[in-house]
């Protein structure tokens, strides 16, 4: 099966539903120090839906869409100018998102950062407190 896929950032949902699961994936926000820059930066996670497009079946004249959940992990640190930059990396659960950030953010590259600029105006959410990977 041919697919291919299209991120949708909006979906209507209620606003206490969106609340709710901000506030959940909001609990595993942490501020890393990235072992490759040493420099602390700053880890979220969203959640979304992935509209999966396969080929129309021989009986069928339209593409089917599947939506499939998704949790993007955003990696916010700073270029050479000062400005916030980010690394997206995308996963079909959570689990596999909170694995990559415990085993392979802290030494994964990050384009364009400037571990000074980051480490002098280091990206935080909310005073998070500090995580020190092991």
């Amino acid at each position: 099966m041919n697919t291919a896929g299209t991120f949708v950032f909006h979906k209507p949902v209620s606003p206490l539903k969106l609340e709710q699961q901000a506030r959940q994936l909001a609990h595993f926000s942490r501020v890393i120090i990235h072992h490759g820059y040493n420099c602390p930066v700053y880890c979220w996670l969203s959640e979304g839906v992935l509209l999966l497009t396969t080929k129309a079946k021989p009986l069928s004249s339209r593409p089917h869409r599947i939506p499939k959940r998704i949790y993007a992990l955003y990696m916010e640190y700073r270029n050479q100018a000062g400005k916030a930059e980010h690394l997206c990396q995308r996963f079909f659960s959570l689990n596999e998102a909170l694995t990559w950030l415990d085993t392979q953010a802290g030494t994964c590259e990050l384009p364009t950062i400037c571990p000074i600029q980051t480490a002098a105006l280091p990206i935080r959410g909310d005073d998070l407190p500090l995580d020190c990977p092991h």
